[in-house]
């Protein structure tokens, strides 16, 4: 805490010291000033008893006298006016600092205050001397007088005389006035002061002698000064001035009277840097020049001499004769009314009723009231605490019984002090000086004697370790009529509370340390009030109290700037520009322009001295998204018919998209180097806080490099920016340039881009996009931003009108890049490192070309399966040659090059690099080439992402960088197309010359648009196209034409397939069939680009699907090496794998009526026979059984690959249900007489085809009707017959061959007329060949055939006709 110098027992006999007047001649004035010393000013230093002196107390006993300080004044002195006093306790304030601080810990916290406080000291010294001695004391009146008179006078003797009565006159002047003397009979010192320098001492001698002769060896005193050579001038600064502290300032009053007064005021002008009388005029005053060392011994023996010889012997008889005076008159009433009061009068001040005037009660010098306190004052001042301490506590019963308060107070005071210094405090004691302060502030109406007994008592206080109740004393005392006393008594509360060890009150501390500051600010003293708020900051500090921090900021601003300390006022304005300000916008606004305003006048002191600019508070970079673009933005097209250029980089993608262009990357490496580089690095053109950035980007000449930083607002304001550039250091071999300390944002070796004007938000975020060019090879590092901040939106605050509307104000400043990497390197010997962040630190290499690649005629609004040709324009923007274009999709399913067919592969395997051929084999700089794309929109709805990658690389491949690329990324929303849905079945019927197996396909198309969705379509089917190696589009059973979809309209179409002859496969798959007969020139489905995305759609399905097909590939060749191929043969019978192809088109209109034609193609995958197929808008997978049949097993081992490969011996019961197929053919309708044969025989021929890749033994029964076991639909009833009989050969057993047919020949007997169903006793068992017949299989294959018999006689009918 801050320690005063003095202790407070030191203090207090200092501020009680004697007091003893002095009378001088003006000779003796005339040889001090040789010294430039006053003789009180000479003598004053040595007015301290160095050796312990005694006098006896009246009941013998021996006081000792230790440390005796006494001060020795004009008798001329008069304490100042009050108004002139004010001024002397200001400046004693203002003069006095401390530069030395020491720290303090608070629990976690260092707080640094000042070690001592010397700006108290001197106020409090200055505060106890300007005061008026006052009648109800005596420590203020003198004791004796000094008369001193120079050997160099004429009569030396008749001067003293004339001095005497002089002295006399003073004493007995009515009514008293100033000086005020101890008692009427004061001590006498006469002093012969003799200057060696300007006559001989025997004259001196012999006025001397006549002197003792006269007054008394012990009341005389012969002074010798100025001993050295007169007119020596040598440099005595060196040497220690004794005579600074006790110096006496000369104030000039005469614009309040005429004449001079001299205050004293015992404070160390060395402490008052630069505001001393003499370093006022930077004048150097050399203070006793003229005295040696013998002189020096000679006025310390001089005032040893007056205390043990003269003033102690004085003191021993003035309390010998004050005793007497008052044992005297000890019980006896100094008056009837006075001992009425004591009986019947209040004992207290202040009590309700008791109104009397303060000074209602008058003493007579020689009262014994008067005579106690005599008494008491004069034991006091010479060290007899204990006499003391009796006659002020006999006092103030006197005083309280008088209702005299200003004495009673008094006497309390100097009780309690008594108690104190003769080292016996109590409670008791402590409580006088409570009461004695209120005594004198609220019946006196005296503060200044309050503020006095505050300060004593604080000191006897903190002597005793009582904070508490000091800082409680130092508080009271505070109020309003006097700022600076408020202000220095608020501080010393403060240190009291931070002295309080249980605990240390930091709090209350900083509370009353700035309470202090703004009372010292109101009493001009802005030094001390800076240095208060300087203290209580490290209080509020990171407490999260933004307000109080607020307040002291501002305040430390104001104060710093007032005392032109502009750096620390504008640090201080800073930081209340922060994002935690709490503030209101009108209360920002004004620190905003505070702040400015600060800010210009240092940058204006500043101006010579660096160019570098500032670092402002606003606004705040969010280092963390910094982010850093090699290479050109792209720009939006204004509409979809423009060209639309590849999108590139972009700050807003998506960093976790990375990973599928690295991907890519890899993908076009390894095909155009043909392998990846052991250590492959993908490149990158976008630095961030997620990517790595542990190397420096690599940069080419000429091409911009854009930085995206967010600027952050966190005040209630908008904050204008203007010129808002890129700040950087450019190293290009041994030459290193900067743009900071250039006026221009110009330059040769970089060109750098300024925006002019910037509105940040209040509280809001702002992303500002800046770019430099490099023209030449080097290194750029990029350091921050530049900028010019403004306070021209502040005038748009409601709350100002036009009139007040501050001035704008611009100040240049900067923002520094502080980027760092958020992953750590770890290493084994140290553990985790900070890793360097390279992303501002860029190469600038050499030029390089640079690919710029357009597109014309994309759209972002497709349908499902829908088909657009895009052109794509490539052109070399670089200053060099290109070549090994290639290009790579993530979808590569949805792209397909005209000109570069996608082969079947058959594999499952999707060419995703396609490379394109240049003319010449490269790209010169400024040379065009042009291609087209199909490309093909999902099968599902919604928004998709189409990412394309180009590849390129420099015809130097000594270059860095080697290659580069180009990406696009195009949203495309897919909306609803048609759904497709196709069943394949078996036909019955055969023609009369072909053997081979026929399908039919059934097709349904429905348009899927909604009448609400944006676009309205109306949707035609132009052409089927089946894919397969076995069988092949024949004909239309039902194909509707002319007909167009509209929302949500279906239409259906049966087609036919055959199954081919041979057992080879087609060398071409496609069949095409289209819808309109009258149609020509239809492009067949095995033309580009429709191949293409057939193969690259049957790619993606196998790729989907590999490894259940790897593991059915497997398991078959197992179960063929077990037993033979009839398994999978059999399982033939019911495969189709065929690929539908439908190709639609459409009319689709907007909500503007503008039209647009649109061509698709949907892919439908025939797996089985009698499996639904679907294609459908919504779905994005190939639709999948819902079942899985297999084999159940319940039990048996872990090992199931023996179970899964003995029980697939024979394929499932579904399969060997379906491996034949019959068709029956006769006479629709037979005409038979009855009459004339009883019996009508019918010949049947049974054809039958084999379905499967196996040989087959069938078996087929032909079992009368009315036997049947099956209960058959009576299709033809009611009027069906009964029965019919299979005449002939009933039964018959053939092999088929692989998908080969025969004829079996029948005959039916009717017995009369009707109806009859001939299939309906028909069963076709199979088994395959060399199996045992126990293995045969009862086919589910049904045919109804009716069957005619008319009892009318006709010819009967030749040609058979198939049913």
């Amino acid at each position: 805490m801050a320690q005063c110098k003095l202790t407070p027992h030191e203090f207090i006999q200092n501020a009680f010291s004697p007091l003893i007047a002095a009378m001088c001649s003006p000779l003796v004035d005339q040889a001090c000033q040789k010294n430039n010393l006053s003789f009180t000013e000479m003598i004053q230093p040595f007015c301290k008893l160095n050796t312990e002196a005694h006098f006896r107390e009246p009941s013998g006993g021996v006081i000792p006298v230790r440390n005796l300080r006494f001060t020795v004044l004009d008798v001329n002195a008069r304490p100042p006016q009050p108004t002139l006093a004010r001024k002397f306790l200001n400046e004693s304030v203002s003069f006095a600092s401390s530069e030395r601080n020491y720290p303090i810990n608070i629990g976690d916290q260092t707080v640094e205050i000042p070690a001592s406080a010397p700006w108290f000291e001197a106020w409090r010294e200055t505060f106890l001397q300007v005061q008026f001695p006052s009648d109800h004391e005596f420590t203020k009146h003198f004791l004796g007088c000094i008369l001193v008179v120079s050997s160099a006078e004429t009569n030396p003797l008749d001067m003293l005389v004339h001095m005497g009565q002089q002295l006399q006159q003073l004493q007995n002047v009515t009514p008293a006035k100033l000086p005020k003397w101890f008692c009427p009979d004061v001590l006498r010192y006469y002093v012969l002061l003799h200057d060696v320098s300007g006559s001989t001492s025997e004259r001196a001698e012999a006025v001397f002698e006549t002197m003792k002769t006269t007054y008394g060896i012990n009341s005389c005193y012969m002074l010798q000064i100025n001993s050295r050579v007169a007119g020596h001038k040598e440099d005595l600064s060196h040497l220690p001035d004794p005579w600074c502290q006790f110096l006496t300032r000369q104030h000039d009053s005469q614009k309040q009277h005429n004449e001079v007064l001299s205050a004293p005021c015992h404070i160390n002008d060395n402490v008052w840097a630069g505001h001393s009388a003499a370093g006022a005029n930077n004048i150097v005053i050399q203070h006793g020049s003229c005295l040696s060392a013998s002189d020096l011994e000679r006025l310390r023996l001089f005032a040893q001499d007056f205390c043990l010889k003269s003033l102690l012997p004085f003191v021993e008889k003035q309390i010998q004769l004050l005793s007497d005076i008052i044992s005297n008159k000890k019980g006896v009433s100094r008056s009837l009314f006075s001992a009425t009061k004591r009986w019947f009068g209040s004992n207290k001040p202040g009590t309700p009723g008791a109104n009397n005037p303060v000074n209602a009660v008058i003493y007579s010098t020689d009262s014994p009231e008067l005579q106690l306190r005599r008494l008491g004052d004069l034991c006091f001042m010479f060290g007899h605490y204990t006499l003391a301490f009796q006659a002020y506590h006999s006092a103030k019963r006197d005083f309280s019984a008088d209702q005299a308060w200003l004495y009673y107070a008094g006497a309390l005071e100097m009780a309690a002090l008594s108690a104190f210094m003769q080292g016996e405090p109590t409670r008791k004691a402590q409580e006088y000086m409570e009461e004695s302060i209120s005594t004198y502030l609220n019946s006196c109406k005296m503060p200044q004697f309050a503020t006095r007994a505050t300060l004593l008592s604080t000191e006897c206080l903190k002597g005793r370790s009582l904070y508490g109740e000091a800082a409680k004393q130092f508080i009271r005392m505070t109020s309003e009529d006097s700022d600076l006393r408020s202000a220095l008594l608020l501080e010393q509360a403060s240190y009291c509370f931070l002295k309080s060890t249980r605990p240390r009150m930091a709090r209350k501390y900083a509370f009353h340390i700035v309470l202090a500051g703004h009372r010292f600010s109101k009493a001009g003293q802005r030094k001390h009030s800076l240095r208060c708020y300087k203290q209580a900051y490290q209080i509020y500090e990171n407490r999260n109290w933004s307000l109080a921090e607020d307040h002291i900021h501002f305040t430390i601003g104001r104060q710093a700037a007032y005392l032109k300390q502009i750096s620390d006022a504008s640090l201080s304005f800073s930081k209340l520009l922060t994002p935690a300000s709490k503030q209101s916008a009108p209360q920002q606004s004004a620190f905003l322009r505070e702040y400015l305003t600060i800010q210009q006048q240092l940058m204006a002191e500043e101006r010579n001295v660096s160019d570098n600019l500032t670092v402002l508070p606003l606004p705040v970079v969010d280092n963390d998204s910094i982010k850093v673009l090699l290479g050109s933005l792209t720009s939006t097209p204004s509409s979809e018919a423009a060209i639309v250029y590849a999108t590139g980089v972009k700050f807003e993608d998506d960093q976790s998209d990375n990973r599928r262009w690295t991907k890519l990357e890899e993908t076009l490496v390894n095909e155009a180097q043909g392998t990846l580089p052991m250590i492959f690095r993908p490149t990158l053109q976008l630095f961030s806080n997620e990517t790595v950035n542990t190397s420096k980007p690599i940069a080419i000449v000429r091409e911009p490099i854009y930085v995206r930083i967010i600027l952050k607002n966190p005040l209630h304001i908008p904050l204008p920016l203007l010129n808002v550039h890129l700040l950087w250091n450019f190293k290009n071999g041994k030459s290193e340039i900067s743009n900071e300390s250039s006026k221009s944002t110009k330059n040769v070796e970089i060109e750098t881009q300024c925006i002019d004007a910037v509105v940040v938000k209040p509280d809001s975020d702002e992303e500002v996009i800046l770019s430099v060019i490099p023209k030449c090879v080097g290194e750029l590092n990029i350091t921050g931003v530049a900028y010019h901040l403004t306070n021209t939106a502040i005038q748009q605050l409601p709350e100002q009108t036009t009139n007040n509307a501050p001035s704008i104000i611009t100040i240049p400043g900067k923002q520094v890049f502080r980027v760092r990497c958020p992953r750590a390197k770890i290493t084994k010997d140290k553990g985790s490192q900070e890793v360097n962040d390279k992303r501002l630190e860029i190469n600038v290499v050499t030029s390089s070309p640079c690919l710029q690649v357009s597109f014309q005629n994309m759209s972002s609004q497709m349908l499902c399966g829908e088909m657009q040709n895009v052109s794509i324009r490539f052109k070399n923007i670089g200053s060099a040659p290109l070549s090994n274009l290639y290009l790579a999709s993530s979808v590569p399913e949805l792209i397909s090059c005209a000109g570069y067919p996608v082969c079947d592969t058959g594999q499952g395997t999707i060419p995703e690099v396609i490379k394109i051929s240049l003319p010449g084999g490269q790209l010169a700089p400024g040379q065009k080439h042009m291609e087209s794309m199909w490309l093909r929109a999902p099968d599902y709805r919604g928004i998709t992402n189409l990412e394309i990658m180009f590849y390129y690389e420099n015809n130097n491949t000594k270059c860095i960088p080697r290659y580069r690329l180009v990406r696009h990324s195009w949203e495309i929303t897919v909306l609803g197309s048609v759904q497709c849905t196709s069943m394949a079945t078996n036909s019955c019927v055969a023609s009369t010359d072909e053997s081979s197996q026929v399908l039919n396909l059934a097709l349904q198309v429905k348009n899927v648009n909604q009448v609400h969705d944006p676009i309205l379509t109306e949707v035609s089917v132009s052409q089927v196209s089946l894919v397969s190696k076995t069988w092949q589009l024949c004909g239309k059973i039902a194909v509707p034409t002319g007909v167009k979809l509209q929302a949500q309209e279906s239409i259906h179409f049966v087609f036919s397939a055959r199954r081919q002859k041979h057992k080879k496969e087609r060398a071409d798959p496609f069949s095409d069939l289209p819808i309109e007969d009258h149609v020509e020139n239809v492009t067949s489905a095995r033309e580009s680009p429709y191949v293409d995305f057939y193969n690259r759609h049957r790619a993606r399905v196998i790729s989907s699907s590999g490894a259940d097909e790897t593991a059915e590939v497997s398991r078959n060749s197992v179960a063929s090496q077990l037993e033979n191929d009839d398994t999978t043969g059999m399982e033939e019978a019911l495969n189709i794998n065929a690929t539908l192809i439908l190709r639609w088109q459409t009319e689709i209109r907007n909500g503007k009526g503008t039209k647009r034609m649109a061509l698709g193609q949907h892919h439908l995958i025939l797996d089985k026979i009698a499996v639904l197929s679907v294609s459908s808008a919504d779905d994005a997978k190939v639709p999948v059984p819902s079942e899985i049949e297999g084999p159940l097993r319940i039990f048996g081992p872990d090992d199931s690959s023996y179970k899964s490969v003995t029980s697939e011996k024979y394929p499932t019961l579904d399969v060997l249900q379906r491996l034949v197929i019959h068709n029956i053919r006769h006479s629709p309708k037979v005409c038979h007489d009855f009459s004339v044969s009883r019996l009508c025989f019918v010949p049947v021929q049974l054809q039958l085809q084999n379905c499967s890749d196996t040989s087959l033994v069938v078996r087929v029964n032909a079992s009368d009707s009315g036997s049947s076991s099956s209960s058959k639909n009576k299709l033809y009833s009611p009027h069906s017959s009964s029965t019919f009989h299979w005449v002939g050969l009933a039964g018959s057993c053939s092999e088929l061959s692989p998908h080969d047919s025969t004829s079996v020949s029948l005959c039916a007997v009717t017995t009369g007329p009707g109806t009859f169903d001939l299939g309906s006793s028909l069963e076709v068992w199979c088994r395959a060949r060399g199996a045992p017949e126990a293995d045969s299989v009862a086919q589910v294959w049904h045919v109804e055939s009716a069957l005619v018999v008319d009892n009318t006689p006709v010819v009967p009918v030749s040609d058979p006709k198939i049913v």
